[in-house]
Parts: C-alpha cells; sequence; structure tokens
C-alpha cells in the first residue's frame, strides 16, 4: 500500500520497486542512502554512536526489560542524534 501511494505521487509504476536492487554493496542504495540521510541532515552512525548506545541501554536495562519499548526509545535516541538507524534488527 504504501508502494502504490510513493509511487502514484512520483508518477512511476509500483512494479518498479521489485526491481531495485536492494544489497547493501549495490552502489545505487549506498548512494541513495547518502542522498536520503543528506537531504534529512542524518549522518552514519558511528563508533562513539555505539558506545553512547551502550552506555544508555546499561542505564535502561536496570529500569525495564521491555524489549519494544528499549527499542523505541533508542530510535528515538538515533532521531536525536540525527544517526541513520542500523538496518539491521536491534
Amino acid at each position: 500500500m504504501v508502494v502504490e501511494f510513493i509511487a502514484q505521487q512520483l508518477g512511476l509504476a509500483s512494479s518498479l520497486f521489485e526491481e531495485y536492487r536492494w544489497g547493501v554493496d549495490e552502489r545505487n542504495f549506498t548512494y541513495h542512502r547518502k542522498q536520503i540521510r543528506e537531504f534529512y541532515g542524518f549522518r552514519e552512525l558511528t563508533a562513539k554512536d555505539n558506545e553512547l548506545l551502550t552506555e544508555w541501554s546499561h542505564g535502561q536495562v536496570q529500569f525495564t526489560h521491555d524489549i519494544d519499548y528499549l527499542k523505541n526509545q533508542a530510535c528515538s535516541l538515533f532521531r536525536k542524534w540525527e544517526v541513520e538507524p542500523p538496518s539491521i534488527p536491534f
């Protein structure tokens, strides 16, 4: 449904979505992610960000073990830090 909506806005066939090469090693995919980050003012996750997230999570786990809550809070941190969240489930 989302794909069809966006395709309609762009005046494209939604079937093009299936043709897009989603692999991380694909140059277009990497280039498009970079363009999106730049447009929204985000940056890639760094080792320092990972350290900060680890420190934050250690502080949070003592209060809750609700994984969904912690994931949502981590996503909020990524938005606050203007960092692209990991593309793998965390």
